[in-house]
């Protein structure tokens, strides 16, 4: 069918052998049928010829960059869900780290009254040792 209207349009018998070959894939045959019916509405003769050499090609790109596109957004979204959970994690770790630090500071706290009420008991125990001495 294909070469039938290739044929009428280059106004000899013979097939064009530009044109691509569509057994596998009829539905690209249809679409360069319909590009190419387009094209001669148009009338222009160079559309006609262009269509025939680079409109599969052409389609095919297309669907290609759409499908590239589609897998870049994909990926894209697939990233920001990642890298919105690190933050998360990160605002977890970080508040963790926090309250962390902070009981440890307290108990440092702890600790160095601790030592300084020892010192001031020894100090105390020492003064009394020396006044009963004396």
């Amino acid at each position: 069918m294909a070469d039938d209207n290739v044929r009428s349009m280059n106004g000899g018998g013979q097939p064009n052998p530009a044109e691509p070959k569509h057994q596998d894939r009829p539905e690209a045959a249809d679409d360069t049928l319909k590009a190419v019916s387009q094209a001669a509405l148009r009338g222009n003769p160079i559309d006609q010829v262009r269509e025939l050499l680079f409109g599969d090609a052409q389609r095919t790109n297309d669907n290609r960059i759409a499908t590239l596109d589609g897998a870049m957004r994909a990926m894209e979204l697939r990233l920001i869900e990642r890298l919105d959970g690190i933050d998360r994690r990160i605002d977890e770790l970080s508040q963790s780290t926090k309250a962390d630090q902070a009981s440890a500071l307290r108990s440092v706290g702890a600790a160095i009254e601790e030592v300084g009420r020892q010192i001031t008991a020894l100090g105390a125990g020492q003064a009394s040792d020396d006044a009963a001495r004396d």
